[in-house]
């Protein structure tokens, strides 16, 4: 069994491993950051993924990532749909969990209590989860059942010695929404286009090249 001093890596993103039982706010531009935050949650194949999808379809979003991360088991990744665009019912082995909306955010977190237990009664000792994203999340609900939220998903990433990628669009807010998110969560990882390609770094550190997946 793992310990709370374990390290969470981040495969071949350049960016440092950290602490276990962290949450991390990802931002930059919507589609930038939530492709990076899926991607720091499935860096590690032994690791159950659970990704929350607040714009794509759960099935298509199960077909896009494994399309995109071969190497991803589908047994280990779950998706909590919360997009509200109902599609089939899944016939691959990427379990899904569905809330009524982007709204609905005890569905949410029932989706995420249900699918969190499921690896670890496969004996998966770590979940890393991603939630896509608090900006389209934060505009259905109000600023303080949105923290809430927040502080309660934080506090099982810390509970199950995992990992968090919550992502956060900041041209969608007024930066003091931001700040009080970062205090709420143990990080915050950037990434921005670049001319020679994507950039990321963590914490306000030195930039990096983000070698394309």
């Amino acid at each position: 069994m793992r310990t709370q001093q374990d390290e969470i890596g981040f495969g071949d993103t350049t960016l440092p491993a950290i602490p276990a039982g962290r949450t991390y706010l990802v931002t930059g531009p919507s589609r930038l950051a939530g492709r990076l935050a899926r991607r720091l949650t499935l860096a590690d194949p032994a690791d159950g993924a659970v990704l929350v999808s607040t714009t794509t379809a759960g099935s298509r979003l199960a077909a896009d990532v494994t399309e995109a991360f071969p190497a991803v088991d589908p047994s280990r990744l779950s998706i909590v749909d919360a997009s509200g665009r109902h599609d089939a019912e899944p016939t691959g082995d990427v379990a899904i969990e569905r809330a009524t909306g982007t709204a609905d955010l005890t569905g949410i977190s029932i989706g995420l209590a249900r699918l969190d237990a499921t690896p670890r009664e496969r004996g998966i000792d770590r979940v890393r989860t991603c939630i896509d994203s608090l900006s389209m999340l934060l505009l259905y609900t109000n600023f303080k059942t949105m923290s809430r939220f927040i502080h309660v998903m934080a506090g099982r990433v810390t509970a199950g010695d995992g990992f968090g990628a919550f992502v956060f669009d900041p041209n969608m807010h007024d930066e003091q929404i931001r700040y009080t998110f970062e205090a709420m969560t143990d990080g915050r990882i950037e990434v921005a286009p670049g001319e020679g390609g994507d950039r990321v770094r963590i914490d306000g550190g030195e930039w990096r090249q983000l070698d394309p997946v």
